[in-house]
């Protein structure tokens, strides 16, 4: 341990402080306007009979990190760190760890509270739930600005804050988590100015009363925010509570009906806001959606979880596409509901078709652009050629009926039934078409093929076996002899007059060669 007196440099390298047994009962103890105390190495200072470090300088005391420098203050029966007089405590590029049992962790309670330079505090308030008007765990009377660090605080303590400035607080670039477990009088974050939340995530929770109570105006930006009470109002600003490029989300688990968030005019711009419990403005409410996008307002009635939200119907009705304002009886009907959610709104559900755009299946509008490609083909329509040689398939959209494809067929054929004597065979015609990837299939039969006609031999046909009808079948009479039918007859007439002419004619031959011989 050093000391610059030029500088007012108190310098804590690896330093092991505890106030003495006797005596002086703090660990560390300055009297100076102006103190920087430099930390290098890890670092300690404890106190087991009041204040582990205890400054009455006029100005400001201030805690330097070099190279990752340390602190652990702590204190089971008072305050971790406390500075006062009016003099500001300034955190800078520096882990501080601020433990008290019984007492407030780190204290500005005459002046102003500064964290900056990524520097880290964790801060432990009183433990002692029962201890009557015990100290908040990390205080600046005048102002609290937090700035590109790290900050902690939790507490068990009766009848004080988590957080606590009677000025303004201004958080930036910076995690603030707060926790406060037990008094229900009592708030986590308290802030009786103005409080503003830039770029920045925020978590602070408090069992029975309000996670965040801002007695002015509250400013969130390009930040996120959560706050949740198990009894009570979660978020709670006496003024206008102003919200851009943010999420908040508020839960309030009060059974007799305390609001999420409550407070006066109410502006939403380009954010998430969810109000479990519900969102009780006394003013305006004012929601503008993100540049070229929708923003919804869902409220639910009953459910506090909004299990049942539904769009809200005012002002033209959710979602709105330009800035809309809730005033008068519209403000009433919000506040009654349990559950408020304002937040970008994405259409989705039944697409486009190449006749109508699609339509949102959470808000029922319809949305964009008819999409040219987006049919709904049928069945197709066939044409045949009277000869089965061709066909045409015609395919028609169900969306649009003019909306139709014509595609040529490709063509084969086999048969189907041979041809017979008498009958005509029949072809089997299938006509083949792809459109779109699917491909379709039609049939036709012709009986086009020529019957073959009887090919007759000895009376019968040789094909079919049919009887030739030009011969006819031999008789018989009782005695089963042949009897010559009509036509036999006929040619055995003819034939006996045959060999009978020929008997005269050679007769008469052979008498004129007898004659001739004489």
């Amino acid at each position: 341990m050093s000391y610059d007196a030029t500088t007012n440099t108190l310098t804590l390298n690896g330093a092991r402080l505890e106030a003495p047994a006797s005596g002086d009962d703090v660990a560390l103890r300055n009297n100076m306007d102006e103190l920087t105390i430099q930390l290098m190495g890890d670092n300690t200072a404890t106190s087991s009979r009041s204040r582990a470090i205890y400054s009455i300088g006029a100005t400001s005391l201030t805690f330097v990190g070099v190279d990752g420098g340390t602190l652990a203050a702590t204190s089971p029966v008072g305050n971790a760190i406390q500075i006062d007089n009016g003099a500001d405590a300034i955190i800078d590029g520096c882990t501080i760890w601020a433990n008290s049992g019984d007492g407030g962790g780190l204290l500005a309670p005459t002046g102003n509270l500064k964290i900056q330079n990524n520097a880290n505090v964790y801060v432990e308030g009183d433990q002692n739930p029962t201890t009557p008007y015990s100290s908040s765990a990390l205080v600046g009377r005048d102002g609290i600005t937090i700035s590109d660090s790290y900050v902690e605080v939790f507490t068990s303590a009766g009848e004080a804050n988590a957080i606590h400035t009677d000025g303004s607080i201004s958080i930036e670039n910076s995690t603030v988590e707060v926790a406060l477990t037990s008094d229900p009088y009592y708030p986590a974050l308290y802030c009786i100015g103005s409080a503003t939340i830039t770029n920045s995530t925020i978590e602070a929770e408090c069992a029975a009363n309000k996670s965040i109570y801002v007695l002015d105006s509250l400013t969130v930006a390009d930040s996120r925010v959560t706050a949740t009470s198990t009894e009570d109002t979660a978020i709670y600003v006496a003024t206008t509570l102003s919200i851009a490029n943010s999420t908040v989300t508020a839960t309030s688990g009060d059974p007799n009906g305390s609001p999420a968030i409550y407070a006066g005019p109410i502006s939403v711009s380009a954010s998430t806001v969810t109000a479990r419990g519900g969102l009780r403005p006394y003013g305006a409410l004012y929601i503008e959606p993100t540049a070229g996008k929708l923003v919804e307002l869902k409220v639910d009635e009953a459910n506090y979880d909004g299990s049942a939200a539904a769009h809200y119907d005012g002002g033209g009705g959710s979602p709105y596409n330009a800035a809309a304002t809730v005033t008068g009886s519209g403000v009433e009907q919000i506040r009654s509901y349990r559950y408020v959610y304002i937040g970008e709104h994405v259409h989705e559900g039944v697409v486009a078709t190449c006749s109508a755009p699609a339509t949102c299946d959470d808000c029922g509008r319809a949305y964009g652009t008819t999409d040219p490609n987006n049919h709904a083909w049928g069945e197709p329509t066939w044409s045949w050629a009277e000869d089965g040689s061709a066909c045409t398939a015609t395919i028609t959209c169900a969306h649009d009926a003019s909306h139709t494809q014509t595609a040529q067929a490709t063509i084969t054929s086999s048969v189907q039934t041979p041809a017979t004597c008498t009958e005509q065979g029949v072809t089997a015609y299938a006509a083949t078409v792809t459109v779109n990837g699917t491909t379709y299939t039609s049939t036709k039969t012709l009986a086009n093929i020529p019957a073959l006609g009887h090919s007759f031999e000895n009376g019968a046909c040789t094909v079919c076996g049919a009887a030739d009808p030009d011969t006819q079948p031999a008789k018989q009479d009782a005695d089963n002899n042949l009897v010559a039918t009509g036509d036999e007859s006929s040619t055995l007439a003819g034939t006996l007059l045959a060999v009978g002419a020929a008997a005269v004619t050679t007769g008469a031959i052979l008498r004129r060669k007898a004659q001739s011989s004489r």
